[in-house]
């Protein structure tokens, strides 16, 4: 299926063409995203924090021919949970990471709420910025699978 865009930086009237190579089912995503996600941790002289499950994944992911070169697009919801423990009593702790709208335009930078579910009053802020630090590491895991998608 071709789609004809204009847009910006086009010269008046000029267009391209997407080609729709590749819609990707939502359950082989939610596959390869545990695989790449799922035990991504961040240790801390505080703590550490690993995650434990994408609790869940909806959205769109595919294929498109632009110009002649594979790109990957995606829109997604994502919730991944994890998991740690803080502390010198090593409190334990879990929470989840929520993406609203994780998408290959905001790959460097996902908008993302951390979630501190469980833990003492102690623990709880010292865990949410621990947790901070798996962002960049999902992002990173999320661009290898996206990365794996355009090459297959």
């Amino acid at each position: 299926k071709s789609f004809a865009f204009l847009g910006a930086g086009l010269q008046g009237g000029e267009s391209f063409t997407h080609d729709l190579l590749l819609l990707l089912p939502p359950k082989w995503l939610k596959e390869r995203l545990e695989k790449a996600l799922v035990g991504l941790g961040v240790e801390e002289n505080e703590g550490s924090v690993r995650t434990s499950k994408v609790a869940s994944c909806s959205g769109e992911a595919r294929v498109l021919n632009v110009r002649g070169r594979k790109r990957a697009g995606f829109e997604l919801e994502l919730v991944i949970k994890w998991e740690g423990t803080v502390g010198e009593s090593s409190d334990v702790v879990s929470g989840e990471l929520k993406y609203d709208d994780f998408s290959e335009t905001s790959l460097d930078e996902p908008e993302c709420n951390v979630v501190v579910q469980t833990g003492s009053a102690v623990a709880k802020p010292v865990a949410r910025r621990i947790a901070l630090l798996l962002i960049p590491r999902v992002s990173a895991a999320v661009k290898v699978v996206v990365d794996e998608m355009v090459a297959e």
